[in-house]
């Protein structure tokens, strides 16, 4: 449907089939989670779908900080982490028409043994309510609307306006390209499609990864 309209949302609270990365499931029993589909438009000084994927990140990343997520962090490309456990997603698709539709799942009120992956967690399980869903729709649309506006005013290269959000940098790292097939590195930084640069410690070459599931290694 090309007919979108700039920061149109719909959300709910009863997702039943979600898509994740790479093809995989993301389901919620009813009522948990909280799910939303938001028309973005394609910013100019964006080229491609992963920029505006990591700025949903980045705005998703500061609403869930101001609701008292404070140790939020987020997980290169697209995943919010507190405390290594993920607590959001964000799956991002480009149409046609000029617009980047962008999918947020939230944990929100999940107890410990409801959540639906080992290594997730919930604002509940962090120590933060929700006492309304309508409210906080919202204000994490209003969210999204500031950071879509403020980027449109940058003349920043992108890794710089980015760089300051993504948790990844800085960390050593595991990156999964196939099932048979890793490495491990030091994440340093962002180039500006958003790719993540991580410097092998096998052989010391800084390797752009482009797409591939990127792991934070214990310390």
């Amino acid at each position: 449907s090309g007919a979108y309209v700039p920061f149109q949302a719909v959300a709910t609270q009863n997702q039943t089939a979600g898509r994740g990365r790479m093809g995989r499931s993301w389901e919620n029993p009813p009522g948990l989670g909280f799910a939303m589909s938001i028309a973005l438009p394609v910013l100019a000084g964006a080229s491609n779908v992963g920029l505006h994927s990591l700025l949903v990140g980045s705005a998703v990343l500061s609403f869930l900080r101001r609701q008292g997520a404070s140790k939020a962090q987020m997980k290169w490309p697209n995943d919010i982490l507190v405390g290594g456990r993920k607590i959001s997603g964000i799956l991002c698709e480009m149409t046609p028409s000029g617009f980047v539709v962008a999918g947020i799942g939230i944990n929100l009120f999940h107890a410990e043994n409801q959540l639906p992956i080992q290594e997730s967690t919930s604002l509940a399980v962090e120590g933060v309510h929700v006492d309304d869903v309508h409210e906080f729709t919202h204000d994490l649309v209003q969210s999204l609307a500031k950071v879509w506006a403020a980027a449109e005013n940058s003349d920043a290269k992108w890794s710089k306006l980015l760089s300051p959000s993504i948790g990844t940098l800085g960390e050593r790292v595991k990156v999964v390209e196939t099932q048979v097939h890793s490495w491990e590195g030091l994440a340093e930084g962002l180039n500006d499609d958003g790719h993540l640069l991580v410097r092998s410690f096998q052989d010391g070459i800084l390797r752009t990864v482009v797409a591939a599931d990127v792991l934070h290694l214990r310390q």
